[in-house]
């Protein structure tokens, strides 16, 4: 397995990704989830990220086919991973470890101090993968899908 940048052909890979994802946690229900993907991983808007030199949009690829993603952004001396995930059927082997320290290089190379991580708060294995690489849960806080508040933590590491 490589961690490389996403390249724009990558793209509907990352969204066939956060769609399993996000239906296979069954974190919220299967319309809302799908809503999700469809406004935050827009196809135009998910390749407008990958190619701007802002945000960080990391590929795990084995055979040259994409099985997980991470994607980030700084904010002065704070990296922020927005999202990370791995196929459900490739899960607990490695590859979400591989892509959060890869990320945390390439953040640490762009300059921060801190990477920050935020799931929700009903994420049990989202919760207990960022504990187990080093995270601390720092605050708590809500975010809002498909028009619903939901709670989420807020996970600290320094670089």
């Amino acid at each position: 397995m490589n961690v490389r940048e996403a390249t724009l052909a990558d793209v509907p890979a990352l969204r066939r990704i956060a769609r399993a994802s996000w239906e296979r946690d069954e974190v919220l229900t299967r319309e809302t989830a799908t809503e999700t993907v469809e406004e935050w991983y827009d196809e135009s808007r998910l390749a407008a990220d990958v190619e701007s030199p802002g945000v960080l949009v990391l590929a795990a690829a084995m055979r040259d086919a994409v099985i997980g993603f991470a994607h980030a952004v700084v904010h002065g001396d704070t990296g922020t991973v927005l999202r990370l995930y791995v196929e459900p059927d490739r899960r607990r082997t490695g590859v979400g470890t591989q892509l959060l320290e890869a990320t945390c290089e390439e953040l640490a190379a762009r300059g921060v101090e801190r990477v920050q991580a935020m799931t929700l708060a009903a994420n049990d294995p989202g919760t207990a993968f960022y504990e187990a690489n080093g995270f601390e849960r720092t605050s708590k806080g809500t975010t809002t899908i498909g028009g619903e508040s939901y709670p989420e933590h807020v996970y600290t590491r320094p670089v």
